[in-house]
Order: C-alpha cells, then structure tokens, then sequence
C-alpha cells in the first residue's frame, strides 16, 4: 500500500468493467496503521470482494478496528507471532460463507470462502506464503478437494514465487486449470531486479469440441462397412429409414469423433512487442522514482517515457489493423480479423432469467397469430391486364440420382448440426459408403409423399434482437440430410418455373444471379425514368 493514488485509479478501472466479480488484492504490510487510506480506497468504490495478504493483526485486534463500511465482517485467519496473515471482505449486498482456512502453524496462509453467483458458486481464496522455500503441496492436496465441488475458482496473493524464473507454480497449478491473469509484467521492483510475486489465478475458460483431425479413417471404413445398411431397403416407412441411418451413423460418429476440450484464448495483441513491454517497465520504475523523490526532473523523465510508451501503442496498433485488414479478403476474413483484435462487440447471450418455457410459447403462439392471420385476411389480387395466361403442363416430382445428391450435399456450406446430433462433416466422410441408401431414402419420401418426422423437429435458437435482451427472434437448425433433400426439391421446383417462365424477371430473391443489386437497380431505374417524364415519384416500403 506505498502507491496510494495508483491504487485508487486501478480501482476506477476495475469498477468500469460491466460484468463478472470485482476482486482486488493488495499486500498491507501491516494493515490497522494504513487502515483510514485502506477505507479511503474501497469504501464506496464498488469492489465486490477485497483480499489482503500480510494483514499482521492479531487476536487482541477485534474487526471493527479493521471493518470497511458497506462490507460484511472480514474473514481473518491471524498468524498467532508477529506478521503474516490473511484477510477477505465482501460486500453486505454479496451472499458468502466461508469454506476452509489454514489451521495456525501452517507454513501456508489462506482463506477460502464460497460465493453464491447467479448461475454457479465461485471459490476465491486469498493466499499468502512467507518464503521461497516453503513447500506447495499442503495447498495443491487442498485444492484437489474444492476443485471437486466448485469448478470456479479465483485465487490471489503474495506468493512468494517469481513468475518470471521460476514454472513449478505455474506447472502445479494448471492441473487444476488454473491460469495466472498476469504472467509477464513484473508487480515489485528494486534497485536491481524485478519481480512477479503478487499474483491472480482464475479457471480458464474452456470450450468443447469433436476432433475431426485425429479420426482412425481406416477403421472408421472398416466399422461402417460392417454394418448391414441394406436393411434400409427392406423398412416400410421413410420414418424407420431414417431411424436407422441417425442411430448407426450416430454411433460411429461418438466412437470415432472425439469430444475435446479447449482453452478460450484471449484477443490477440500482435502490437504488444518486447520493446514496448519493456518501456512499459521503464515508465513504472521512472513513476516509482518520482513518487519517492518528487523531483521536477524526475517528473519529466517519467512524462516523457509515459508519452513514449502511449505512442508506440498507437503506432503499432495502426499498422497490425492496417497489415491485417489490407491482407483480409473478403467479408468473412475481414471480420475474422476483426475479432481476433477484440473490436467486435460480443454475441448476445440468452440470460438465465428469461423463462424459456414462456419465450417458447411465445414463439409458437406468434406462428399461429401469422398463420391464421395471413389465411383470413388473403384475397386474390388480378394481375395487369398485359399478362396472358400460359398453357402448362402438369408438375410432378421426379426420383433423383446418386449425382443429384452428391450435388447437394456439397454445396451446403452451413456446419451447423441438427437435433439429430449428426455433424455435416462426418456425413460427408461416410457419403461413399451411404450415398446408394440415402439416394434410397430421397426417392422414397417422394414416391410415397411421406415425410420422415424426425426431419420436422428442429433446435429453435432466441436470438436478441438488442442488447437489453428483451426481443427475441427463433432461429431454427433444421437436420442436415433434410437440408439436403430440401435442395433436390427446390431444384426440381426451379427447374420446373424456369421452363414454363413462371417467375417474373423483376424477382430478385432467391435466384440465381440476382440480389439486392438487381433489386436496387430496378427501382432506381424506376424513380429515374419516373422523373424524366415528369412524374412524381411516389415509394412504399412495408416490411412484414
């Protein structure tokens, strides 16, 4: 607590952040002569919990000559001698209770206390070890057991374990999927060295994934081929087929594709050089020398290595963004990139307090007010008196070809797996195998205009609208193969309208060769050719 005012301005920054749990931690050297710019700090600050190591208070120090206002009651763990100790105070408005502390004469000093989030518990433990050469192991076994219970944990402290040499804490800790928020820049500074011994340790977040790298293809084949797919020819109903073809697809896809797990890397920060991490350093040390002299000169020095370091920053940001946007082609990259710097906003994410049983009947109850509504109010239009009716002949859907199929599978692009569970990129691994069955499947469905349940049922996604979350709109992912068998039927249905000139030349949606482009040029072209035999233009645009 030497840097008072760096302190307070490091807790302005943390109270900005708008979610997760505001924690600090600070080494007091000595916490009850420091305690009126301890309160001075954090009372009021909005920091939801405050850990401190090397309290030094003892038994005869009761807790309201250490309370902060508008926190509860610290947990203390007091070193019986002189020094030491370790301290946590929540927040009145926080529910905590406290799991485990270190029992007196233990060479490692913590407090553990639980915290009721609201989607999971979080385990924050504040630790202090008084020496290098004292022995992780007791709080390593202590932390196999609480990792067992809770799975988020955060954990900070002085301990006494210089990140920047030495790896056996670093090494320990990640067995239980804990990572350092901070691994590179010093926190203590002497005449002649600095150090990294305070430091934050959170459970990494982590994703899971299939491994469609590491797939045994041979013995993939070898399985599949083992299984008796002719059955498919012999079942009776569209329903059984495809029953068949999800559970045997399905198992091959569990015993072949693994389930991993990976580790959510944090924004990429290319511009964040050696040389500019090292003048970070100088401008530290020249602020840390002028705090204690406070010489003009001094002041100077560390001015001008503030400016320094702040337009280094700017420089290389602007030519990481500019390298990185110029070399991004097309849309996708390009925000790819763009998210790899962190400059996209974050998805919206449904919160656990909307009732999904009430969003899902809202959703239904809204397709069945547009169904009825679209029904009870449709009446016939007449077309423009120029238009004459066409002689077509009768449209009927025709059984398609292996090829047709291949065609359509591979030209979704979309990954996106269906309530069946089955990945588009497994299908594709096993079309050799199952392209004559699901060739079978198809021309079923259209002989005997039956459509297989199981391809009616989709995941429906609420995705907001906005960012207070309030609207939503249903995003439905339908199965892969019925996606697939989608596309045969629309290409018969284009094919069909084509031929007979059944679509308009002024349509633009969903064709070939048309967008909004074709659209926009027709209605320029429109208000242009309006004006030009001076007429008032006049446009209604209604969206539904």
């Amino acid at each position: 607590m030497h840097d008072i005012g760096g302190m307070r301005s490091m807790v302005r920054v943390l109270c900005n952040q708008k979610e997760g749990l505001r924690v600090c931690h600070l080494n007091a050297q000595s916490l009850l002569p420091k305690i009126d710019e301890f309160r001075d700090v954090f009372e009021g600050s909005g920091v939801e919990v405050v850990c401190v190591s090397e309290t030094w208070l003892s038994e005869s120090i009761n807790d309201n000559m250490c309370s902060l206002k508008g926190y509860q009651k610290p947990f203390r763990y007091d070193r019986a001698n002189r020094g030491g100790g370790v301290a946590i105070f929540v927040r009145c408005d926080i529910q905590c209770k406290l799991r485990c502390s270190s029992e007196q004469g233990s060479e490692i000093e913590y407090l553990f206390i639980e915290i009721a989030g609201a989607q999971s518990k979080i385990l924050v433990g504040s630790v202090y070890r008084p020496n290098n050469n004292i022995n992780f192991l007791p709080l390593m076994t202590l932390l196999e057991v609480l990792t067992l219970s809770c799975p988020d944990i955060l954990i900070c402290g002085d301990f006494n374990s210089n990140l920047l040499t030495q790896n056996d804490l670093l090494d320990s800790l990640r067995t239980f999927s804990l990572h350092p928020v901070n691994s590179i820049l010093p926190t203590h500074f002497s005449n002649t060295s600095s150090t990294l011994l305070d430091l934050f340790w959170v459970v990494t977040q982590s994703f899971q994934f299939r491994d469609f790298r590491n797939i045994d293809i041979e013995a993939l084949e070898v399985n599949a081929r083992n299984i008796n797919w002719d059955t498919i020819f012999n079942l009776p109903s569209s329903d059984l087929q495809v029953d068949f073809l999800n559970k045997n697809v399905k198992r091959l896809y569990d015993n072949f594709v693994q389930v991993r797990s990976k580790v959510v890397e944090a924004a990429n920060q290319p511009w964040l050089t050696l040389y500019i991490r090292s003048l970070m350093i100088k401008r530290d040390l020249a602020y840390k020398v002028w705090v204690r002299y406070r010489l003009l000169e001094l002041r100077r020095t560390y001015c001008s290595l503030r400016n320094k370091v702040v337009t280094e920053i700017r420089n290389a940001k602007r030519r990481s963004f500019s390298n990185y946007i110029s070399h991004s082609q097309g849309g996708r990259k390009l925000w790819a990139s763009l998210r790899n710097f962190g400059l996209c906003k974050s998805k919206l994410c449904l919160s656990s307090e909307i009732d999904k049983n009430m969003l899902n009947e809202r959703f239904v109850s809204s397709s069945v007010e547009t169904s009825s509504a679209s029904n009870s109010h449709y009446h016939e239009v007449a077309g423009p008196a120029s238009i004459e009716p066409i002689a077509i002949s009768g449209f009927g859907f025709s059984s398609v070809e292996s090829a047709d199929v291949v065609e359509s599978i591979l030209s979704i692009k979309s990954k996106a797996v269906g309530i069946d569970d089955i990945h588009p990129s497994f299908l594709k691994i096993l079309l050799p195998i199952l392209l004559p069955y699901l060739t079978n499947i198809f021309n079923f469905i259209i002989m005997s205009g039956h459509y297989p349940m199981q391809w009616k049922l989709a995941k429906i996604l609420p995705i907001p609208k906005n960012s207070k979350g309030i609207e939503f709109r249903p995003i439905a992912i339908l199965s892969f193969l019925s996606k697939v068998f989608e596309r045969l039927i629309q290409k018969q249905l284009n094919n069909f309208l084509n031929a007979n000139n059944l679509i308009t030349p002024m349509q633009s949606g969903f064709r070939k060769k048309h967008s909004y482009i074709t659209a926009l040029i027709n209605v320029i072209e429109d208000l242009r050719m309006s004006m030009d035999k001076d007429h008032v233009p006049f446009l209604v645009l209604i969206d539904f």
